[in-house]
């Protein structure tokens, strides 16, 4: 009985895996994307420790085929903010634009946030950049701000 019960697991198994198959996810990052990085949810991220102004950190993930990094819910949050244990990094949004209206830099409405007490400061036309700061929530900062780094992404290829 017992040998039967394997060679039908086993027929089954093997009628059964064409249409279980994937590709196998791969755990390098590829061509473009800095070796690195690190894939959460189809995007890589990687944080550069590189004092700067957001303007200067945007340029900079644009030179590198990416961009900012955005935060569309609360996982991508909790992600993200393990990189911003004690530091402060740039973010992917701002209200240039329009005061008190966040967007994010690829364009997407900001639905999801992860505000700190008091922030953001209203009717600030100066502070327009969002950063993510050591008690792991947002803040926004003037452009002439420096943090410490920035966070890059990347779509998987």
């Amino acid at each position: 009985m017992k040998h039967y019960i394997v060679t039908i697991v086993a027929v089954l198994g093997a009628l059964l895996s064409p249409l279980n198959a994937q590709t196998p996810a791969s755990k390098e990052p590829p061509f473009g994307i800095a070796s690195d990085a690190t894939l959460f949810n189809g995007k890589w991220y990687r944080v550069y420790l590189e004092k700067g102004t957001w303007k200067s950190a945007r340029q900079k993930c644009r030179t590198l085929g990416g961009q900012l990094a955005c935060v569309p819910d609360a996982p991508t949050q909790a992600f993200l903010a393990e990189f911003a244990k004690t530091l402060e990094l740039w973010l992917g949004a701002t209200d240039e634009k329009v005061e008190g209206q966040w967007v994010w830099i690829d364009g997407t409405e900001m639905k999801y946030t992860a505000w700190g007490p008091k922030q953001p400061l209203r009717n600030s036309r100066v502070e327009n950049y969002l950063g993510i700061g050591g008690h792991r929530l947002w803040f926004d900062a003037p452009n002439h701000w420096e943090c410490v780094g920035f966070i890059c992404e990347w779509k998987d290829k």
